[in-house]
C-alpha cells in the first residue's frame, strides 16, 4: 500500500499479493517496468496510466480504479474489473477477456474504449455499469448490458455483440460496425447505422424494443422473434431471414427498404404487424423471386395496409396473406408483378 501526495511513477518491479495505491497526481510507470500482483490492485489518483510504456509487463489478478480523470490499463492478460471504477474516461486494452466481477461498479463520464479477446460487461450478480459513450473491438464475443442509455461511438468490431440497454441505444456519426455473426440488441429504443457516415455490417440480427427500432445497414439478414413497436429497416443491399428457417417481424408499424429486396430462396420473412409501408419511389421494393414465400399473419383485430410501388418483382412468389382474426387490404401502384 502506497499513499503519495505528489504525482506516483512505476519504475522497476512491483510485485506483491495485492497492491493498493492512492496519489494526489497522476499514476503512471516507466519503461521496462514489472507489475505483478496475485489479487486485487486498487488504484486512486488524478489519472491512471498503465501498461503503456515501452516493454513493460502488467498482470493483475483483478483491477479497481477512482480518478477524476482519464484511465488507462493495458494487460498483458485477462482483465477482471472488481470493485469501482470511476473516471472521466476509460481505455482498457488486454490481451485476454475483458469482464467484471459481482457488485462492481463502472461510471464513465465520457468514452470507454475496450480492446480484447472478448467483453462481457454488466451481466454480474448485482453491478452496475453506465457509460458516456462506448466502443469495442475483439475478436471474440462483445456483450454489454448498461444501466441506462447506450451510446455506441467510433467502432464495434466483434464475432458477435449483444447489447442490452436500460434506456435506448443510439450511435455517433461516423460508426463503424462489424460483427462477424449475430448483433442482438435490447433497449427502450433503437437507432443504429441512421447517419449519413455511418457504415453497419453484421452477420445477422436480433432486436427487441418496447418503441421504435431504426436500423440501416449494408445488409440484413434477420433472426427470428424480433419485436418492437415501430420498425424500420433499411437495407444497402437486401433483407432476408437465416438461412433454411423464418423470421418474425411484430409491430404496429414495418417499414422495410432494401436496394436488391426481400426475401432469398427457401427463407421465408413473417410479418405480424398493423401496417407494412414501402419506401415512396423505392425500385422493386418488395422483390421475391419465384421460390420465395412471404408471409403476413395478422395476430389481432383491425387490418394491415400494404402500401406500395412495385410491390411484387418475380412471376409466381408466394404471398401468404393469414388474416383470421382482422383484414388485410392491399393497395398497390405501378407494376405490381403477378403472383
Amino acid at each position: 500500500a502506497l499513499s503519495e501526495n505528489d504525482s506516483t511513477l512505476i519504475e522497476g518491479t512491483v510485485q506483491a499479493a495485492s497492491l493498493n495505491m492512492v496519489s494526489a497526481g497522476s499514476i503512471t510507470n516507466a519503461a521496462n517496468s514489472r507489475i505483478n500482483i496475485t489479487n486485487n490492485a486498487s488504484f486512486n489518483g488524478t489519472s491512471l496510466n498503465l501498461g503503456f510504456a515501452n516493454n513493460d509487463n502488467v498482470q493483475i489478478g483483478s483491477f479497481s480504479s477512482t480518478t477524476t480523470g482519464a484511465t488507462a490499463l493495458s494487460e498483458n492478460n485477462s482483465t477482471l474489473i472488481e470493485g469501482t471504477i470511476q473516471a472521466a474516461s476509460l481505455n482498457l486494452v488486454s490481451t485476454g477477456s475483458i469482464s467484471n466481477a459481482a457488485n462492481s461498479n463502472v461510471n464513465i463520464t465520457n468514452n470507454a474504449s475496450f480492446n480484447g479477446t472478448s467483453l462481457n460487461l454488466g451481466f454480474a450478480n448485482n453491478d452496475s455499469v453506465q457509460l458516456g459513450s462506448f466502443s469495442s473491438n475483439t475478436t471474440g464475443a462483445t456483450a454489454l448490458s448498461e444501466n441506462g442509455d447506450t451510446l455506441i461511438s467510433n467502432q464495434l468490431q466483434a464475432g458477435s455483440a449483444l447489447i442490452r440497454s436500460t434506456g435506448n441505444i443510439t450511435n455517433s456519426p461516423g460508426l463503424a460496425v462489424n460483427v462477424t455473426g449475430l448483433l442482438d440488441l435490447s433497449a427502450n429504443t433503437i437507432t443504429l447505422g441512421n447517419n449519413p457516415s455511418d457504415s453497419v455490417t453484421m452477420g445477422s440480427l436480433h432486436f427487441q424494443s418496447t418503441g421504435a427500432t431504426t436500423i440501416t445497414a449494408n445488409g440484413i439478414v434477420l433472426e427470428s422473434g424480433n419485436q418492437a413497436q415501430t420498425v424500420q429497416l433499411n437495407s444497402l443491399s437486401g433483407i432476408s431471414a437465416v438461412s433454411s428457417a423464418s423470421t418474425t417481424i411484430s409491430a404496429d408499424t414495418t417499414t422495410l427498404v432494401a436496394t436488391n429486396g426481400i426475401g432469398t430462396a427457401s427463407v421465408r420473412v413473417v410479418l405480424d404487424t398493423d401496417q407494412l409501408q414501402t419506401q415512396s419511389g423505392a425500385s422493386q421494393f418488395l422483390r421475391l423471386t419465384s421460390s420465395t414465400t412471404l408471409n403476413l399473419l395478422k395476430s389481432d383485430s383491425g387490418s394491415i395496409d400494404i402500401v406500395g410501388t412495385d410491390l411484387i418483382d418475380g412471376n409466381g412468389a408466394n404471398v401468404n396473406l393469414d388474416a383470421a382474426i382482422g383484414s388485410i387490404q392491399l393497395q398497390l401502384t405501378g407494376d405490381a408483378g403477378q403472383v
